[in-house]
């Protein structure tokens, strides 16, 4: 059987209860105030990071706000350069046909120009030469078969 010893055995209650008050008495309250600082810690330091994750939350959304705002201010830069760019076409194209329209006017003016003056010069020619032809006819005092002959030479000259 086992034997007991009760001295033994109220020594070491004694001892326990001892220690128990002890610790009750010198380490109890620095412990609690330990472990309430420890959970005020880990409280803020919670809190702290929901807010930084709430602030990282409403950082994200406005991201993604102002990147859609790009996005369609991009697109809408984009379509004025296009518009831009088909409004310079149009505006290239609409000088160049009017600048062609200019240059066939002046063409045809300088045309009818030098037609005119082709024609005011043929008369001036054909004046001189019959006058020619009338000077002629009177020094030589010719017949009029001589007279025609001479005029239809001359009109095969200008042709």
């Amino acid at each position: 059987m086992i034997d007991i010893d009760y001295k033994l055995l109220l020594v070491q209650i004694a001892t326990f209860l001892l220690t128990v008050f002890l610790l009750w008495r010198f380490l109890w309250k620095s412990f609690v105030l330990f472990l309430e600082k420890r959970k005020e810690t880990i409280s803020s330091t919670l809190d702290e990071t929901r807010r930084r994750l709430d602030s990282a939350k409403e950082l994200e959304t406005e991201y993604q706000e102002h990147l859609k705002n790009l996005e369609a201010e991009k697109a809408a830069i984009i379509n004025k350069a296009v518009g831009n760019g088909e409004s310079a076409r149009r505006e290239i194209i609409q000088t160049a046909e009017q600048d062609a329209r200019t240059q066939i006017s002046a063409a045809r003016d300088e045309i009818i120009a030098e037609k005119k003056r082709a024609l005011s010069e043929l008369r001036g020619e054909t004046i001189r030469i019959s006058i020619m032809i009338a000077e002629k006819l009177i020094r030589k005092n010719i017949d009029h078969k001589t007279s025609e002959q001479l005029a239809d030479e001359f009109i095969e000259g200008i042709k």
